[in-house]
């Protein structure tokens, strides 16, 4: 068992190698010969244990496995008690965002580092499981110019020969090896106002940002509104913030969007470095980003999971924490229905054969990479976010802030919070019922009915697996589902004891009275909403009878309910449950008054129909009436935002531009838009012709349709110039309207679109960011999966094996059974190569499976819709 670790590195970023020396206090239960612990690449000159009594013992270091299993033996055996394990190393700086990497950004080169979740190992030899928690006292040795930030604040700073210094940091707080940090370099350092000490915290609190040289005054954003955010947690949890200080580093390459290192938090640039006139959606991720990280200060960092099966409750927890901090925060941000959003997107990936519980078992590493999905994230926080709903908020609360208390600075299992939870909660239901969502994998789908005889009600309900076409579920899979129903009847809407009731469908039908579905006017039955609030991570069904009465109280329906019944309806049609046309009577129904997550949730299903259902003589006919549905929306918006606009209409006015020139073939607005584009890059990424700051994709993307492979080459020149990752994103995500090989100087350009995932021009992460945008075009697939193909030795060394899974995930973006084909023949032989490469094969041919089954049950039928859709 690891007590406490003595760590002390010499990082010089300019070097091709970093090195160290550690010292481990360790408590044996009982003398041993060898013992097991991790270290992945490091170069161990040194090895030896020293006893309680000072007797040193020689060890032999042996890395046994790629995953970095090291096995000590000593010379003779160490007795059973104290000791300490000392080791000097030297290792490579990592190349791929991973460890203690090194990057070089405009001349200068930087260390950061990445430790989640098996990274630690790669930097120093350790017990790299989340379940060892102790102190560090960290010592790191750096060029005197440079700077160096770690988790704790400096104890000491000593100049030292050959213009080297060691700075010496105060011993942290009990941490798993994960939650380790550093970032060595040039960098600025900006001092952040001061987090005041609050009814719950009695100090205050250091707040700093850190940047590349340069970059310091664009933080400034981020460090005005963090206090504002630590107080809502406080508050939320009743527990001060944990740690010494608080540090947010923009690191200028970044694997991850975000990792939340005690102490001392690392973001992608684009989510961190920003003025109040960025895009809306940079605003939105800084923010919801910041507060999931924050979140995480307390639930994952002071109180840590003991394994990676448990790591789901950090990530869903900071999910679900992070949207309900920021609605706090910003109460008109548009923040509230985000769960919603996340969760009924994950649905997807969870209606899959081979989609993974929550709380997956994990034995080896790719089990541990896997648990980094939708599944943890967003269905983990949209089964949070149900049981909240279920106990109420006050009592969830309580059972969180109980969890706090019991395990602060220690370690929990799922057990452990499901414990506090309904003991905090004083109900005890909610173990068996939240265990049916976490310990099986699947999607509920309930079958709502309901009758209203001699004004007495009753609502019928059943439960089976939703399974769209192609799936086939096991049918003996149940769970215990807070279904939650809300009459629609004017006379007993707007939540109206008498119209709202929850039942816990425990069984696989049910019936029970339900007075609020007489309505008005018995013996009519009152519409009926079977997923009040959205609240539920559960899919409902109704009879045609029952989907036309619920479009025809749309009035009565919340914002979240709306994007609820548009996501149902499809999901409905997907799963054999409803025609296609009830589908476009609920999106002419909904899209012209909804809100502004109506018309998004609209453009997504007509997108995900034009991508991969919709043929070649339904397109002409299907655009025009996509034109005709979303138009009237953005046209009431315009280019230009008004003064005091509200944040919905802001969020529409790209959902809307975006389908318009994307899906439906807007020319005229097209053109419009690639002025201001040919104009953003022009001036640098400074000005687009007086456009909104929302539309500045979508138009950097138009003038790239308009001007082809010329303007396209002017574009990458302008990436490769510049130092706004924001901008960079945005220009890559416009390579994307790049014509298809038609000519072969189309082809040529694609070519060297795609060779740009290689490229030194590219940051580590902008390589799968722009293969993510790629494989999203399906104009573009077959080119890039080609170019994929080819170049897979390139990639695997870029990306290393590790992230190689990734890869597999994103090409999940077809409906074409040769291509699945070929992707099963491609990757079969290399599956034994890349972590948690297994299960994402088998995703992404289930998810193309799924396409095609669709395709063939309703493609006939959508095309007659299309046709008839008035």
């Amino acid at each position: 068992m690891p007590v406490h670790y003595r760590i002390a590195l010499t990082v010089v970023p300019q070097d091709e190698r970093f090195s160290g020396r550690t010292e481990i206090d360790v408590r044996l239960s009982e003398p041993r010969d060898f013992i097991y612990l991790h270290g992945r690449d490091l170069n161990v000159t040194s090895a030896e244990a020293v006893t309680q009594d000072g007797t040193v013992l020689t060890a032999n270091y042996e890395q046994l496995d790629e995953s970095g299993v090291v096995r000590l033996s000593f010379e003779d055996t160490l007795p059973a008690g104290n000791a300490t394990l000392r080791f000097v190393y030297d290792a490579p700086f990592n190349r791929a965002l991973t460890g203690l990497y090194k990057i070089v950004d405009q001349g200068d080169s930087y260390a950061f580092s990445q430790l989640e979740p098996i990274s630690g190992r790669r930097i120093f030899p350790s017990f790299d499981e989340p379940r060892f928690k102790t102190p560090f006292d960290l010592e790191i040795t750096v060029r005197a110019e440079h700077e160096i930030v770690s988790n704790t604040t400096p104890l000491s700073v000593e100049l030292l020969d050959g213009g080297m210094k060691r700075v010496v940091f105060t011993t942290t707080e009990r941490l798993p090896t994960y939650l380790l940090v550093f970032a060595v370099g040039p960098l600025d350092i900006v001092e952040g106002p001061t987090i005041p000490a609050n009814e719950v915290r009695d100090r205050p609190v250091p707040l700093r940002g850190i940047t590349a040289r340069g970059r310091g005054a664009a933080i400034r954003y981020a460090l005005d509104n963090t206090p504002q955010i630590v107080a809502i947690l406080e508050r939320y949890f009743d527990t001060p913030y944990p740690f010494d200080k608080l540090d947010i580093i923009a690191a200028p390459d970044f694997r991850a969007g975000a990792m939340e290192n005690a102490g001392a938090i690392v973001y992608r640039e684009t989510l961190i470095l920003m003025d109040e006139n960025a895009p809306l959606r940079q605003l939105r991720g800084y923010a919801y980003v910041h507060a999931h990280e924050l979140a995480h200060q307390w639930f994952g960092n002071l109180v840590t999971p003991r394994w990676w099966d448990d790591i789901w409750l950090n990530e869903a927890f900071a999910t679900w924490m992070g949207h309900l901090a920021t609605t706090e925060w910003f109460p008109d941000g548009e923040y509230d229905r985000d769960t919603l959003h996340d969760a009924l997107w994950v649905m997807g990936l969870d209606s899959l054969p081979s989609a993974r519980r929550i709380r997956e078992p994990v034995e080896d590493p790719g089990g541990i990479f896997n648990a980094f999905d939708g599944i943890t994230y967003s269905k983990g926080a949209g089964v949070l976010a149900m049981f909240e709903n279920f106990l109420g908020a006050g009592p969830f609360q309580d059972g969180v802030r109980l969890h706090m208390e019991r395990f602060a600075f220690g370690t929990a299992s799922t057990e452990d919070f499901l414990t506090s939870l309904a003991e905090g909660a004083d109900r005890a239901e909610v173990l068996p019922a939240f265990s049916s969502f976490i310990d099986q994998p699947g999607v509920p789908v309930v079958t709502v009915r309901s009758t209203c005889e001699a004004g007495s009600g009753v609502v019928s309900l059943s439960q089976k697996p939703y399974a769209p076409f192609g799936i086939t579920p096991p049918e003996d899979r149940r769970w215990r589902v807070p279904v939650c129903l809300r009459a629609l009847d004017g006379a007993a809407d707007a939540g109206g004891a008498a119209a709202r009731t929850c039942v816990m469908l425990d069984t696989a039908e049910a019936k029970f009275a339900f007075d609020g579905v007489c309505g008005a006017a018995p013996p009519a039955a009152a519409a009926l909403m079977p997923n009040a609030g959205g609240q539920g991570y559960y899919r409902f069904a109704l009879d045609g009878e029952g989907w036309r009465a619920l479009l025809a109280a749309k009035d009565h329906l919340d914002a979240a309910e709306q994007v609820s019944v548009l996501d149902n309806l499809d999901a409905a049609l997907r799963a054999g449950g409803a025609e296609a046309a009830l589908l476009f009577e609920g999106l002419d129904a909904l899209v012209p008054e909804g809100e502004w997550d109506v018309v998004d949730k609209a453009t997504q299903i007509l997108a995900a129909l034009e991508d991969t259902v919709i043929e070649a003589q339904d397109r002409e006919r299907f655009a025009q009436k996509g034109r005709e549905l979303i138009g009237p929306r953005f046209a009431a918006l315009g280019l230009v935002p008004r003064q005091g606009e509200a944040v919905g209409d802001q969020l529409q006015r790209h959902t809307t531009a975006w389908f318009l020139v994307g899906t439906a073939g807007d020319t005229a607005l097209r053109a419009e838009l690639a002025q201001g584009g040919r104009a953003y890059v022009a001036s640098g990424g400074q000005d687009a012709a007086g456009l909104s700051p929302d539309l500045l994709t979508d138009a950097l993307w138009s003038a790239v349709a308009e001007g082809g492979p010329d303007f396209g080459r002017v574009v990458i020149d302008s990436i490769i110039a510049s130092t706004n990752a924001e901008y960079r994103r945005s220009a890559l995500f416009a390579l994307t309207a790049a014509a298809p090989s038609t000519t072969a100087a189309d082809e040529a350009f694609l070519h060297e679109v795609n060779a740009l995932m290689l490229s030194d021009d590219l940051r580590g992460n902008e390589t799968t960011l722009l293969m993510s945008y790629l494989l999203g075009e399906p104009e573009r697939y077959v080119g890039t999966w080609g170019w994929i193909k080819a170049n897979i030795e390139g990639l695997e060394e870029r990306l290393q094996l590790n992230r190689m899974a990734g890869v597999i995930r994103r090409l999940d973006g077809t409906c074409d059974a040769a291509l699945r084909d070929e992707l099963e023949a491609f990757f079969t032989p290399r599956l034994d190569r890349y972590d948690g490469a297994p299960r994402a094969l088998a995703l992404t041919l289930q998810s193309i499976e799924r396409c095609l089954a669709f395709r063939e049950a309703k493609g006939a039928e959508i095309s007659a819709a299309v046709q008839g859709w008035n």
